[in-house]
């Protein structure tokens, strides 16, 4: 939030959010102790709007407006040149807030209030304002589904919309991030990733866009020959409830890896480095969640995959 003092009583009309995230929101004015003077819960869509708060602000130093406990506003101008100040009635001295930049001025733009002018007693309404134009973050993606299968990397192309901005910089939610203009990345792993693009102008103001990648395992595009000295091999029951039977029927005793992973490639049970012949084995699956998964058979550097289905 905000710190401020407040030199004459006035009222605070109205602010300026941001928001990316719609639903409800908190403007809190607080005394410096952090006691109330007045809140406000309003709902809004995401973008820029103004806010009519209409609080009385009395006399007093270390004033904070604050965001509340609902969902949280965007902080978009940087390099902050404090105090901003109307001579004899506001003086926004810092931004505050745990883990804040102090060269940020955060949440609450333009702020527009009404106060009495002594002389002659004059109502007037003050707006204050940045003179640059805030930019404006965006994104396209070629595909928010990336399908891996067991020899490749998902790509994802990502095409930088964004206005008034100059400078970009992407965060992959891998570890990994970008500053080129309109990267291209490879996810490596299954998961969910939150893409983070934030685009800075030439004043230094910035603003984010995030959109959200989901990366699937898919071993179904990836079936291998089965192993040339494999008579057969069964999975039974398909669909399964709470045991899963493997049946082998080879012409010689073979070693083979054993791995049942989930719809999102994750491993949920291995059996590794046996030899078998002609005999049958059986998994307890009964603490696996209802779903489709992949039995992944490794014999002698050859892979088979089979559907299964747990009910």
């Amino acid at each position: 939030g905000l710190e401020f003092d407040a030199l004459s009583p006035f009222t605070l009309k109205s602010v300026l959010v941001n928001t990316t995230e719609s639903g409800l929101h908190q403007i809190a004015l607080r005394h410096a102790d952090g006691s109330s003077l007045g809140s406000t819960l309003i709902n809004l869509d995401t973008g820029f709007t103004r806010v009519v708060l209409n609080f009385q602000v009395p006399v007093g130093e270390g004033l904070q407006l604050q965001k509340g406990v609902a969902k949280s506003f965007n902080t978009t101008l940087h390099n902050a040149d404090f105090p901003y100040q109307i001579a004899g009635v506001c003086s926004i001295n810092k931004a505050i807030g745990e883990g804040i930049n102090p060269a940020t001025f955060p949440l609450f733009y333009d702020w527009e209030i009404e106060y009495e002018n002594p002389c002659p007693r004059t109502p007037v309404s003050v707006v204050v304002a940045s003179a640059n134009q805030i930019p404006n973050a965006a994104f396209q993606v070629s595909t928010d589904t990336v399908q891996l299968n067991l020899d490749e990397t998902g790509e994802v192309i990502f095409s930088n919309t964004s206005t008034d901005a100059l400078n970009f910089q992407w965060f992959f939610d891998d570890g990994t991030s970008s500053a080129e203009e309109n990267p291209v990345h490879y996810f490596t792993t299954p998961g969910t990733y939150h893409v983070n693009l934030t685009a800075t102008n030439s004043e230094g103001c910035t603003h984010s866009a995030l959109q959200t990648i989901v990366v699937i395992f898919n071993p179904t595009t990836a079936l291998k020959p089965n192993p040339s000295n494999a008579t057969d091999i069964i999975v039974y029951p398909n669909p399964m409830t709470d045991n899963l039977s493997i049946a082998f029927y080879f012409n010689k005793r073979q070693a083979v890896d054993l791995t049942l992973v989930d719809a999102m490639g994750k491993a949920v049970k291995k059996q590794h480095n046996d030899t078998f012949f002609e005999e049958n084995i059986t998994w307890d699956i009964s603490q696996l969640s209802q779903g489709v998964y992949y039995l992944i058979f490794e014999i002698e550097g050859k892979v088979k995959v089979e559907k299964v289905v747990k009910l």
